[in-house]
């Protein structure tokens, strides 16, 4: 939004051609924008920021991580004096650019959009200092896209949590992926699935008819669908899941030490999952923005397929490509025509067609020269540029199906995953 309001305010006093410049990127980029792909439309991985957004024609996501690489959050000023979590897979969906606006003071901020954190009445802890309880204390943080679409990881391991977070991301919905969360900590963790400002009924889908969320309702034992302000939720297994459509009092001095300790209200939705403490717990939900209540209710899940989700690896099958983010070596079966080994943890995305197999790579970690996959009876080597940052995507489409061919090394082109039109 900043850069919008930049351009709006250089138009005065710019030249007629400069203008016309200015309002050809609003009108390509800010509400209301045609249905169709725009200059900026496409997905980005920043491996320097530890961060993906992600630009379909009616909507916006990112996805904002931290790492031993990066820090998550930073307090300076008395400002941000809440925002502990923000950087532990915080996933935020626009369709407006209002959607969050104003909801600072209303926020419960251990249940920031996205994240898995505990659930508790106590201080958020501060940020002030910078040292290892500040920080995620793994390297194992990334994304994979060819520009259009992919894969984001992170292991979350802060503060005595620990999860396996992966988000699946198209210009369709948003696959969010859970695994191997527990803590050893006497408190519950919890994920946040959305926390925003209530712009109209946030609804539950039961008994073939959308029922009005009013206080707290808590579902047990169902997979449940939620629809807000043109956004749907699809939990697609049974879960503990609370949802929350309330009015909430707040102060902005609260998080941001300059401004006067005057209490203000509004009122707020929220949608988070409960896990079980007893064995490490899994999630996986659908966010699909832009849409509407009746294809909430009717969109058929069974295109989206989960192969496996757990510690060590997670991978679906949507549409004609394959995501797997593996956390350690291991091997699986896309397809039936397709078994995939990993040998060196990372992030792959595989799309098969017209008799190629194209394959997207990243190493999260950022320590890796090259990766190494079996596909099938082919060993592929995938060599990392010498001249290409670390954690970028690396593109290739290996000839598997030559005659008698077992091993190949690809030197890599590079494909950094730049916002495509």
């Amino acid at each position: 939004m900043a850069i919008g309001y930049a351009a709006s305010s250089l138009k005065k006093g710019s030249t007629p051609a400069d203008v016309q410049k200015m309002d050809d990127f609003l009108n390509d980029n800010f509400p209301p924008q045609p249905a169709q792909r725009t200059a900026f439309s496409g997905q980005k991985h920043f491996w320097d920021s530890d961060q993906t957004i992600h630009r379909a024609p009616g909507w916006m996501a990112s996805v904002k991580m931290a790492s031993k690489r990066v820090i998550g959050t930073e307090l300076v000023n008395e400002d941000n004096l809440k925002g502990f979590y923000m950087g532990d897979g915080a996933t935020y969906i626009y369709r407006n650019g209002d959607e969050y606006l104003n909801v600072f003071p209303f926020w419960d901020w251990r249940k920031v959009p996205g994240i898995t954190s505990y659930e508790s009445d106590a201080p958020i802890p501060s940020p002030r200092t910078y040292g290892a309880h500040v920080r995620n204390e793994t390297t194992f943080v990334g994304g994979v896209t060819d520009g259009s679409t992919g894969m984001t990881a992170m292991i979350l391991n802060r503060d005595g949590a620990h999860a396996c977070k992966s988000w699946v991301i198209t210009d369709d919905f948003v696959l969010c992926l859970g695994a191997g969360i527990q803590t050893d900590s006497t408190l519950n963790l919890a994920t946040s699935i959305d926390q925003r400002m209530k712009q109209g009924e946030l609804a539950y889908w039961e008994n073939n008819c959308w029922n009005p969320v009013n206080g707290t309702v808590t579902i047990t034992g169902k997979a449940p669908r939620f629809y807000h302000d043109s956004t749907g939720y699809i939990l697609m297994q049974p879960e503990n899941c609370v949802a929350i459509s309330e009015k909430r009092s707040g102060r902005w001095s609260d998080f941001m030490g300059s401004y006067i300790p005057q209490t203000v209200e509004g009122e707020v939705i929220s949608l988070y999952i409960r896990h079980p403490k007893e064995v490490p717990a899994t999630y996986q939900y659908l966010i699909l923005p832009a849409s509407s209540a009746d294809r909430t209710a009717t969109f058929r899940t069974d295109g989206i397929r989960v192969l496996r989700n757990d510690e060590a690896m997670q991978a679906v099958a949507a549409g004609n490509r394959f995501y797997v983010t593996a956390y350690q070596k291991g091997t699986i079966r896309l397809s039936d025509d397709i078994t995939l080994a990993v040998q060196t943890p990372g992030i792959y995305m595989l799309s098969p067609g017209n008799g190629k197999l194209r394959i997207e790579a990243s190493d999260p970690t950022h320590t890796q020269t090259s990766l190494s996959l079996t596909i099938n009876d082919y060993d592929l080597k995938i060599m990392v540029p010498a001249n290409q940052a670390s954690g970028q995507s690396v593109s290739v489409t290996p000839v598997i199906s030559a005659p008698l061919v077992k091993s190949i090394s690809v030197a890599s082109s590079i494909s950094t995953g730049t916002l495509k039109g």
